[in-house]
């Protein structure tokens, strides 16, 4: 019987470390950049091949042959993948692939990504390496348990290798300092050079040979002089005979609960308060019962994504106050906006096609050019108003296909089918044929499923569905 690891954190704790370092060093790299789908899937399949390709342990030193987790799927593959320079784009921007330069840009910009993701990943892979074999904190750093050993294949972590590469190397001569530890090694290349590189740029492979947890040594250090004085080692027997203290507090505690279990189970409820212990659930029922072993299609919510238009008139209204042209003032300056009709707003839409009477002010905003006007006259008050249309581009975003959301203006109260919604300030307009004629939902795949008559289950996907009673279901292709 094979072995089984339980869906927990804490078991099978190589393979949950390593999705961990993956999950935040993709993270780190894509930052807060939005990706499209497709080049958030071409981005997961090159890191799944970095991730296929680490080095394991090795089969021959002589041809420096290598096993890694992709030689168990596919032997003797070669995955190789382009380098390039290390460049972050924070901007998001459409670019529909219909030329050779957004190919191009598209490619390179997936490059940039896996060459971040590449650094922060193999530096975080290699310290997981480091922390198998450091065991003691010694503070200010760490101290190896494990020494290197002769001929021993180790990784060499050199600066500026390239994206995917792994550097092997063999232990030829091991130097020590005047205190008699190991402080540099002198190892050996594919090619056959020596190298002189100290031991904290040596890493062992992730799957050690079966005598190496035998040959682990223990660092023993010396004592600094400020342990050594008579108030420290005061401090330290304090220390010892509190530690003594607490352990004999903590083993009585133990045996009083052991004593209070054991006499829990033995209990006939005589006296004191009665309680008891919730039932597990019993699902036996539910695989026993009839089914049937059914191909069912799931679907999951989805937005939708419609071009919308906005288009609100900005009023700017000046009074001003005039006696005999001998005082002049400004008594008002307001600004007032006002939605248009929807036959207005198409109007201003072929207008703005045309290069007529608008000026751009955004990516996605259209304004005409009406300047201000204002004059004084003779006696009393007199007001002038100025007219101004502004156009805006968007996109509402259905998703239940009952409610609305859109980055124009707040549209939730009104109508999908309608195809346009007026508010206070502005109307936005859509196509409502595109609206409703849109799918909602889409499709993940096609599974076996087995189905009961309240429930259907597919164990593919660990996943179950009920009947909501008193609801028709209509099966269409």
């Amino acid at each position: 019987m094979g072995k089984y690891y339980t869906q927990t954190p804490w078991s099978g704790g190589v393979y949950e470390r390593m999705i961990g370092l993956t999950k935040g060093a993709l993270k780190k790299a894509i930052g807060r950049k939005l990706l499209w789908e497709r080049e958030f899937v071409t981005l997961t399949v090159e890191i799944e091949g970095i991730l296929n390709t680490r080095p394991l342990t090795y089969l021959n030193f002589d041809d420096y042959r290598v096993i890694g987790p992709i030689d168990f799927i596919s032997p003797y593959v070669l995955l190789d993948i382009p380098t390039n320079e290390d460049i972050i784009q924070d901007e998001f921007r459409l670019h529909p692939l219909n030329t050779k330069g957004k190919l191009v840009n598209y490619w390179s910009n997936i490059l940039k990504t896996l060459d971040v993701f590449w650094e922060i990943w193999k530096n975080e892979y290699l310290s997981s390496l480091r922390e198998r074999t450091q065991r003691e904190i010694v503070s200010p750093k760490r101290m190896e348990k494990r020494t290197p050993r002769r001929d021993e294949i180790v990784l060499l972590n050199e600066p500026g290798l390239p994206r995917g590469m792994w550097k092997l190397v063999k232990i030829q001569e091991l130097n020590t300092g005047m205190d008699g530890r190991i402080r540099s090694v002198m190892v050996q290349t594919p090619n056959g050079k020596l190298l002189k590189r100290p031991i904290n740029l040596l890493y062992s492979l992730e799957v050690e040979e079966e005598d190496s947890e035998e040959i682990r040594t223990t660092t023993t250090k010396e004592e600094p002089i400020a342990l050594r004085t008579r108030g420290a080692q005061k401090a330290c027997e304090l220390i010892k005979s509190s530690t003594t203290t607490k352990n004999l507090l903590l083993i009585t505690t133990v045996f009083s609960l052991f004593l209070l279990v054991f006499s829990t189970e033995n209990c006939k409820w005589i006296s004191g308060i009665p309680f008891s212990f919730p039932q597990k659930w019993n699902c036996d029922d539910q695989f026993t019962a009839n089914f049937t072993i059914n191909e069912i299609a799931i679907y999951t919510k989805t937005h939708v994504r419609i071009p919308a238009l906005k288009c609100n008139n900005i009023t700017h209204m000046v009074c001003t106050k005039a006696f005999l042209r001998i005082s002049l003032s400004v008594e008002s300056d307001q600004t007032t906006i006002s939605a248009v009709t929807s036959h207005f707003c198409k109007v201003l839409v072929k207008k703005r096609l045309s290069g007529k009477d608008f000026q751009q002010i955004s990516p996605n905003q259209w304004r005409t050019v009406n300047n201000v006007q204002y004059s004084y006259g003779w006696f009393g008050i007199r007001c002038q108003s100025t007219t101004n249309s502004l156009l805006q581009e968007g996109e509402i975003f259905i998703y239940d296909g009952k409610e609305t959301v859109s980055d124009l203006d707040t549209i939730q109260h009104c109508l999908i089918q309608s195809g346009k919604c007026i508010t206070n300030t502005s109307i936005v307009l859509w196509n409502e044929t595109e609206a409703v004629s849109n799918c909602l939902y889409r499709k993940i795949g096609n599974y076996q499923a087995r189905v009961f008559d309240t429930h259907i289950i597919v164990d593919e996907l660990q996943m179950a569905f009920t009947f909501k009673s008193n609801e028709t279901i209509d099966s269409r292709n």
